[in-house]
């Protein structure tokens, strides 16, 4: 069995080679190496949600993401509880793999599991609520439910107006997505004014 220090000394190897694949786009093998550390500390949230984040930002394989984001989120509930707020990052990161793979029922459900744990713990008033409402509201427009869409938008762009300013690049996604919505609606002035 491997001490801590060994196993330290091989993710830290690990992550290095995964930064040279990362830096030649060789994604494939940059998500190798962040797999094998993530692999050397089953219980390291941080290194196994490192290697999900690349392999659905990078990459785009979605199913393989769930699996390490599911893992980490165990840990996550386990230790950290239900209600705290990397738990509800977890949630979020799940959502947008089921958004991206067009299941968007599951999609909505685990932004709405997020969504609560920010608005207890949070607030109303954080970013990552209004990220969460951003979210929500995406989902529901790619199923065509443009009016809940723009209600969750709404609610994104009235948080990000008073707590982040007219000028934050969150206020300016809630206008594009406001204008999208009563575009589709077919409010074409609307949609411009956005």
């Amino acid at each position: 069995e491997q001490t801590e220090k060994e196993i330290v000394s091989l993710a830290e190897e690990c992550y290095y080679k995964h930064d040279i694949c990362s830096q030649r786009f060789e994604c494939d093998s940059a998500a190798y190496w962040l797999e094998r550390r993530a692999e050397l500390d089953p219980e390291n949230v941080e290194w196994i949600n490192d290697a999900a984040e690349y392999i659905y930002l990078r990459i785009g394989d979605y199913n393989r993401a769930l699996e390490y984001l599911n893992k980490a989120l165990k840990i996550q509930e386990k230790v950290l509880g239900t209600e705290h707020p990397d738990t509800a990052v977890s949630y979020n990161d799940i959502g947008v793999c089921y958004d991206n793979l067009g299941d968007y029922d599951k999609a909505l459900e685990y932004y709405n599991k997020s969504l609560k744990i920010q608005e207890k713990v949070l607030g109303t008033k954080h970013p990552d609520t209004v990220l969460s409402y951003n979210n929500i509201g995406g989902c529901y427009n790619r199923l065509g439910d443009y009016e809940n869409a723009l209600k969750y938008y709404n609610k994104a762009l009235k948080i990000s107006e008073k707590v982040l300013g007219t000028e934050h690049p969150f206020t300016a996604t809630s206008y594009s997505n406001i204008g999208g919505c009563n575009c589709y609606l077919g409010d074409y002035d609307k949609a411009l004014v956005y």
